[in-house]
């Protein structure tokens, strides 16, 4: 067992080195299925809604992947030393930017896409839940 799990993660490994891009996108398509079927499974007593896991693995595939892709490649490139004071200051510029983007990017892409819901209705609810 432990071979196979050390030959998945060399040949994981490889292709992140090979294709980033790609890998990280079906990474996080990946990812972001699993945790809604774990989300429904431990909320929902329904069967499991295909639709709605497959519209949030479009999102990390589409979205969250690539974006987190280049971001990270951007602090990279803007905050090159790796101590402890140029940790803080990119985790600060990272919460304090991308990640309320991102945030908004999901909430929008869930209520408009995932559930249906109107522009109005969309703008309404950020009003109330973000702001």
């Amino acid at each position: 067992m432990a071979n196979i799990l050390g030959l998945a993660w060399a040949r994981y490994s490889q292709q992140l080195s090979k294709k980033p891009l790609p890998t990280k996108a079906v990474t996080a398509g990946c990812l972001s299925g699993a945790s809604d079927i774990l989300a429904q499974t431990l909320t929902s007593k329904g069967p499991i809604n295909w639709r709605r896991t497959l519209a949030i693995a479009a999102f990390g595939f589409v979205w969250a992947g690539p974006s987190a892709h280049y971001w990270q490649a951007w602090l990279q490139k803007t905050f090159p030393k790796k101590d402890d004071k140029t940790l803080i200051k990119k985790v600060a510029v990272d919460q304090l930017t991308y990640g309320p983007i991102c945030n908004l990017a999901l909430m929008c892409y869930l209520a408009l896409i995932v559930d249906g819901r109107s522009f109005d209705f969309t703008k309404q609810r950020l009003k109330n839940d973000f702001w």
